[in-house]
């Protein structure tokens, strides 16, 4: 299983804030720089993900539209939204992602 210094260095190496945590190609957690505050302990940095990660993960199918998508973003403060059909983790639809989508619709 991947620790949380494992998994810090996959964020710093990719620029990213976040990434689901997935068992068997299903989806069982977030793991964001958020939760890296919960560690008290240079030691707990060696604790699996499964310790520290989020496992209420808020998830949307792919016939969703990007405006329910950005309700779900706001009202839950977050910053990603997994994309899930028939339990299978498809994809990750980010804030920033809603955000260049909604830009795009605005009038020149």
């Amino acid at each position: 299983s991947t620790s949380m210094e494992e998994a810090a260095a996959l964020l710093r190496e990719k620029g990213i804030t976040g990434i689901p945590v997935v068992e068997e190609g299903r989806i069982v957690g977030m793991i964001s720089r958020r939760d890296f505050r919960k560690i008290r302990k240079p030691g707990q940095l060696r604790a699996p993900v499964k310790a520290f990660m989020a496992t209420a993960v808020v998830t949307v199918t792919p016939a969703e539209s990007v405006q329910d998508a950005a309700r779900l973003l706001v009202r839950h403060d977050i910053g990603r939204l997994p994309v899930v059909e028939d339990g299978r983790l498809l994809g990750i639809l980010t804030r920033s992602d809603v955000m260049r989508y909604l830009y795009d619709l605005l009038p020149d």
